[in-house]
């Protein structure tokens, strides 16, 4: 029988996947070394995490696979319930957040995310048009929240990719979003 060490595993996003398991001490091959480790840190923040709430499926998969070609863990979601229970799992870096969602509006989840003291970059995405989007921006800043501009529908992938990849090395600070879509 091999010998048995413990490990930390997760297969899933969130801290409740976080799971101690057994498994096979490895065979260590020409070349390598096997180190035992007695203690370890876990830097969860280090990896961007995308939150994407937007009442169409079709643009959530889109920014969703925009976001994981980024390297982010990205959760797309339809509905505020799914977006409220995701937040707390997902512990977002970045929130793609749609204006007008059917049970509740924007504005509401900014306030919401005010409460709960949200410190993700939060970018509004609305239809073209949308006239109250610097409005919104200023209602997220006042609530104490972190905001980084409108995406204006329909949006290009190429823009969405370059701003989240400008959002994910850390400290770096990133330019607000043009409104209008343009560069």
């Amino acid at each position: 029988m091999a010998e048995m060490m413990r490990r930390w595993e997760m297969d899933g996003i969130g801290r409740n996947r976080l799971e101690l398991r057994e498994a096979p001490i490895p065979k260590p091959g020409r070349g390598e070394v096997l180190v035992k480790v007695t203690a370890v840190s876990l830097s969860y923040v280090s990896v961007g995490r995308l939150l994407i709430i937007d009442d169409n499926p079709s643009i959530g998969a889109e920014l969703g696979s925009i976001g994981k070609s980024c390297d982010f863990a990205t959760v797309s979601t339809t509905t505020a319930k799914a977006f409220i229970e995701s937040y707390f799992a997902l512990q977002p870096t970045v929130i793609i957040l749609d204006f007008s969602v059917p049970e509740i509006d924007g504005i509401e989840l900014l306030k919401w995310l005010g409460n709960v003291r949200c410190t993700a970059t939060v970018l509004i995405i609305c239809g073209l048009g949308c006239a109250v989007s610097k409005s919104v921006e200023q209602l997220g800043e006042a609530r104490g929240l972190k905001m980084g501009g409108t995406i204006t529908k329909p949006f290009r992938a190429s823009q969405i990719r370059e701003l989240l990849t400008q959002l994910s090395v850390p400290g770096v600070s990133v330019p607000p979003y043009p409104a209008n879509g343009a560069n």
